[in-house]
């Protein structure tokens, strides 16, 4: 992978709609359990300050562990507690002001489709009650995290 992720990431996403395949995303698995064989890290780097970065890993540690909450509410065929953990990972949050100007511009694309796509999940499971099709949300709603992860890594400022 390259610089041209972002780029590529936020075409296809205007492409496709909000969410690109799984596919598009370059997984691979290290040629060694040596961490040495790990060359370099291509993954366009962004530098925030300590509190800058605490927010966002907050975030992060919010929507997983809310993926696992759905997943769980999934299993047991309970769309209400679907539609209860998504909803507070919608649109419509605070983000510090510092960080506004620092996120590129294919950062905040994603970012508003993830909220997008949880409040999406939240209607769609109250409504529909559908386990499959919320699953099929939810695995959309991944791969944004997916691409996410895969384009950018997150330095603290000196």
């Amino acid at each position: 992978m390259n610089r041209l992720i972002v780029p590529a990431v936020m075409s296809a996403c205007l492409l496709t709609g909000p969410l690109a395949s799984a596919a598009d995303v370059e997984l691979t698995e290290p040629a060694s359990n040596d961490p040495a064989s790990v060359v370099e890290d291509n993954r366009t780097v962004l530098v925030w300050t300590a509190a800058e970065r605490a927010f966002i890993l907050m975030q992060m540690r919010h929507f997983l562990s809310g993926a696992q909450v759905i997943t769980d509410a999934l299993a047991s065929g309970d769309m209400q507690a679907v539609a209860q953990a998504a909803r507070p990972m919608g649109a419509g949050h605070a983000m510090p002001a510092s960080l506004k100007g620092k996120l590129p511009p294919a950062f905040k694309f994603m970012a508003s489709s993830l909220h997008t796509a949880f409040d999406q999940i939240a209607l769609d499971a109250e409504t529909l009650g559908q386990a499959s099709a919320t699953l099929t949300q939810l695995s959309g709603a991944l791969q944004q995290c997916v691409a996410c992860h895969a384009a950018y890594r997150i330095a603290a400022a000196r």
